[in-house]
C-alpha cells in the first residue's frame, strides 16, 4: 500500500484510531445503539427490549475519557507509529447486564425479550492493553459511574451543577 510506505518514510503522517463503543453524556438517545435505547425507555418509564440474543457483549467507554484518550494520542503521533490504536473499554458486558444495570441507575422499567431463537451472541470488545500503554491512559469511569453521570446530565439531578462536567 502505497500510504503504508509513504507513512513509513515520514512523508506523510497519519493516525487511524479504532473507536468501539461509547456511552454517557452527550451520547445521542435517538440512535440504534441497544444503550441509547434502553436509557431512552427507561426515561420514558416504557419497557426496555432486547432484541437479538442477551448474551451478545458490547463494552462501553465515557466519552469523556475517550477524548482525553485521543487528545493523549495526538500529542505523541510520532511514537504511535503504524500500530492498532483501539479507543474503548475491554471490560465486556452481556446485553442482559447493560439492560440490569440501566435498571439500577435509571429506576424500574420491565425488561422484555423477543424471540432470540435464530439470534447469534456475538462480542465488539477490544484489546486495549497497547493503547493503554501507549499513551499511558486508564480508565477513569466504570459503567456504573458513566451511567450515574449521564442520568445526572440528562434528568439535571442535584449535584450535577457541582460536577466536572462543566
Amino acid at each position: 500500500f502505497p500510504v503504508t510506505i509513504a507513512t513509513r518514510e515520514g512523508v506523510i503522517k497519519g493516525l487511524n484510531p479504532r473507536l468501539f463503543t461509547f456511552a454517557g453524556p452527550g451520547f445521542p438517545l435517538d440512535s440504534h445503539f441497544a444503550v441509547s435505547n434502553f436509557v431512552k425507555s427507561a426515561l420514558g418509564k416504557k419497557d426496555i427490549i432486547i432484541k437479538g440474543h442477551r448474551k451478545t457483549s458490547r463494552s462501553y467507554m465515557n466519552p469523556a475519557v475517550m477524548v482525553i484518550w485521543l487528545l493523549r494520542l495526538v500529542r505523541l503521533q510520532d511514537s504511535a507509529g503504524l500500530q492498532p490504536i483501539h479507543i474503548g473499554s475491554d471490560f465486556a458486558y452481556s446485553i442482559d447486564e447493560l439492560a440490569e444495570q440501566i435498571l439500577k441507575i435509571f429506576g424500574t422499567t420491565p425488561i422484555t425479550y423477543n424471540d432470540e431463537s435464530a439470534a447469534i451472541p456475538n462480542s465488539y470488545v477490544p484489546s486495549t492493553e497497547n493503547t493503554r500503554k501507549l499513551l499511558d491512559v486508564d480508565y477513569k469511569w466504570n459503567l456504573e459511574s458513566t451511567l450515574t453521570r449521564w442520568r445526572e446530565y440528562l434528568t439535571g439531578f442535584p449535584g450535577i451543577k457541582d460536577s466536572k462536567w462543566e
